[in-house]
């Protein structure tokens, strides 16, 4: 689950634990209060009844008295009983419960000992509260007890109830609502730094995430990932200073060990071996040197200082020229090139696109397998200009497609260093390509080789 999500669910849980705790408190004190009331209006009732009846005396006059007392009471709802020693109802008045003894053997007893214990007894389906007293200098030992039914205490605890289970799930989602907004706007500044940082790229360390003005964990955490940013920045930078200056240092010495070599070539005095060693120390260099080319290449475009100079050019003739440069290496490797399809034009710089082209055939060359072929076509819409290059080698694995255009990648054996290059070459085309705000992509074919393609911006046709 999200943290959004996360901290509204633990936030209602722990509200509604809360809530049911203090729903259940709040319930158990109004009833304990509804309680002692009733309890306070009983031992007020009884005493008033007790002085009362012992100070008029007379056994034909508790009724009188007890229906005089009980007008503190719900009078449809209360009783008073006069009971002698043993328990039996010697006089009664109020509800017809009144008419049974209330009181257990231990309450009898306890009363006769004069204490007071309030208890509780149900009759015809209702409960009631009871207080029993012994009469003040009584010698015969008469218990008096008065008692009164608890349905408005219990109707006034359900009602409570009730009130609370409405209440209580409306004010949970309420706050759940509340909660979710509130984490939505704690966890915004995240989100606007994962939008941000999701749009960081190896060219574009320059950019921060954005810190907010709170000085709290969210701003540190900004403040952190700028710091991690600033240091990536300027190892990258130092990388870059390395390879562009590492690259244009090596460029004269091989140079001039090229110029050497090819001097020693001349020379008719060589023996066939010393000319083979040679002649293949020039191909080494000459690896090298592309090599190195390669890598100022990609510093430049790091850098993003490569320079452009675009013009309207025709892809299917830089196609045709492109392969009338590579048919000797064709040629040794006894691979067919063909080029097809109609002119293609776009704004790109001559140069640079001619590199592209170069690189991209070298690579379908390399891997179009002996006796293979290569296939230039060139395409064009309304929109977009282009060309397919397809060999037919054994193909590119379908899990190595996202990567054929990564640095110094090899997807498996059957495209390997054995075959030559630096695996910068393909690297190299996607990143002019996209200098140009072209795309790029590798397709496989389901009969082997591979199709590499480029799209870029097409114009009408230079006058």
């Amino acid at each position: 689950m999200p943290i959004r999500a996360r901290l509204t669910v633990w936030y209602s849980a722990i509200l509604a634990a809360i809530l049911v705790a203090l729903g259940l408190f709040v319930t158990l004190r109004v009833n304990a209060d509804l309680m002692r009331r009733t309890d306070q209006a009983l031992a007020l009732t009884a005493d008033e009844l007790s002085t009362d009846f012992s100070t008029t005396g007379g056994e034909n006059e508790f009724r009188d008295v007890a229906d005089a007392s009980l007008a503190g009471l719900p009078r449809d709802r209360s009783f008073a009983q006069l009971l002698s020693p043993a328990g039996a109802v010697e006089d009664w008045s109020g509800v017809g419960v009144a008419r049974t003894i209330a009181l257990s053997p231990n309450q009898l007893s306890a009363a006769g000992r004069g204490e007071r214990r309030p208890g509780r007894i149900s009759r015809s389906g209702q409960t009631y509260r009871t207080l029993a007293v012994r009469f003040p200098n009584d010698s015969a030992g008469q218990v008096l007890v008065v008692g009164t039914s608890l349905a408005e205490v219990n109707e006034s605890t359900w009602r409570l109830i009730v009130w609370l289970l409405a209440a209580c799930p409306l004010g949970l989602a309420l706050a759940a609502v509340g909660g979710w907004w509130l984490a939505g706007a704690s966890l915004r500044p995240v989100e606007q730094m994962t939008r941000e940082a999701a749009e960081i790229e190896a060219s574009r360390l320059s950019r921060r995430v954005p810190v907010p003005a709170a000085k709290d964990e969210i701003h540190r955490l900004a403040a952190t990932l700028n710091s991690m940013l600033e240091r990536l920045e300027a190892s990258s930078e130092a990388q870059r200073r390395f390879v562009a200056d590492a690259s244009h240092e090596l460029r004269t010495p091989l140079t001039a060990m090229r110029a050497e070599i090819d001097v020693s070539l001349r020379s008719r005095d060589l023996t066939d071996d010393a000319r083979e060693a040679l002649t293949s120390a020039a191909d080494q260099v000459g690896g090298m040197t592309r090599t190195v080319e390669g890598l100022l290449t990609l510093a430049s475009l790091d850098a993003g200082k490569l320079a452009l100079f675009p013009e309207t050019l025709d892809l299917r003739a830089l196609a045709e020229g492109v392969a009338a440069s590579l048919s000797i290496l064709a040629d040794e490797q006894g691979v067919r090139v063909r080029v097809e399809g109609p002119a293609a034009w776009v704004m790109a710089d001559h140069d640079r696109m001619l590199q592209v082209l170069t690189n991209l055939l070298d690579n379908g060359i390399k891997y179009a397998g002996r006796n293979g072929t290569v296939r230039i076509e060139t395409w064009m819409n309304g929109v977009e200009a282009g060309v397919v290059i397809s060999d037919s080698g054994p193909g590119i694995p379908p899990g190595s497609l996202p990567h054929v255009f990564d640095r110094f990648y090899r997807s498996d054996p059957a495209r390997s260093t054995g075959q030559g290059g630096s695996g910068l070459g393909l690297a190299i085309a996607k990143d002019i390509v996209a200098a140009h705000g072209g795309r790029i992509w590798a397709e496989g074919d389901t009969d082997g080789g591979s199709n590499l393609h480029v799209a870029l911006r097409s114009v009408a046709r230079s006058r």
